[in-house]
């Protein structure tokens, strides 16, 4: 559970290359998150991670997303073959 929580701290911090490159071992090792988290943890990734981009999607049309197309293709590779209710 420490690692896990690890990795959503390192999102909440905005280190996505850190909460990418911790996530990847979490998923891959199938760690479970904390209770209150109630998802899996490919399904926290991708959401803590995709939220905020599309929120800053939906507020400015015109914002310059560029500097996710990495961290987003990164978290597409860890997840691509997960189940995510």
């Amino acid at each position: 559970e420490v690692i896990a929580t690890l990795m959503v701290w390192a999102i909440d911090c905005g280190d996505l290359p850190l909460a990418l490159r911790i996530g990847a071992y979490v998923v891959r090792h199938n760690l479970i998150m904390p209770d209150n988290f109630g998802r899996t943890a490919a399904t926290v990734l991708t959401e803590e991670i995709c939220n905020p981009v599309l929120t800053q999607a939906g507020t400015d049309a015109d914002a310059d997303l560029s500097a996710f197309i990495e961290p987003l293709d990164t978290l597409w590779e860890i997840v691509a073959n997960q189940d995510m209710p």
